[in-house]
């Protein structure tokens, strides 16, 4: 990537193939006397539109050994599951969620999820459990966005 400025006082910055603008790039230009900034995906010098984002992403993670977060199906809905050793985490306390829309379900003794969302959807889990030997706790967290509409599943293994 490097800046190229056009004969009309615009400047590009990103991605080229053959001498044109493919791939991700910036095009800063003056339109209608305002700065203008087209961003997102280009083909053969054309602005294609806006980069898409990813359907959901973990944002960080702390004291869980793996996350795994996929969408099932149409809907809206956030079921939450919090596993160890291959089976349901029963040991996990002062269970907390932050989120930015939609209403909390209980969904049995251990699984917990959130219903009615607006997307982008942003949540944190932070949670106590024990070690799997069972000698000591320590607090986990996931941060997490979703950025697509449906019927997802989170789950989280220590």
């Amino acid at each position: 990537m490097f800046p190229y400025l056009d004969t009309e006082g615009g400047k590009y910055v990103g991605d080229w193939k053959k001498g044109l603008k493919d791939g991700e790039g910036s095009y800063y230009l003056k339109m209608d006397n305002r700065d203008t900034v087209l961003a997102g995906i280009w083909k053969d010098d054309k602005y294609v539109g806006p980069k898409q984002k990813r359907p959901c992403m973990i944002t960080s993670k702390r004291s869980i050994d793996r996350v795994t977060m996929f969408r099932s199906g149409d809907g809206n809905r956030l079921t939450i599951k919090i596993m160890q050793s291959g089976s349901v985490n029963s040991t996990v306390q002062n269970y907390r969620f932050e989120w930015s829309s939609g209403n909390d379900l209980t969904l049995g003794n251990y699984a917990r999820g959130w219903e009615n969302m607006e997307f982008p959807f942003e949540g944190r889990i932070t949670y106590v459990t024990s070690n799997k030997l069972g000698t000591s706790t320590y607090t986990a967290n996931v941060n997490f966005i979703i950025n697509q509409p449906g019927e997802w599943e989170l789950i989280l293994n220590n």
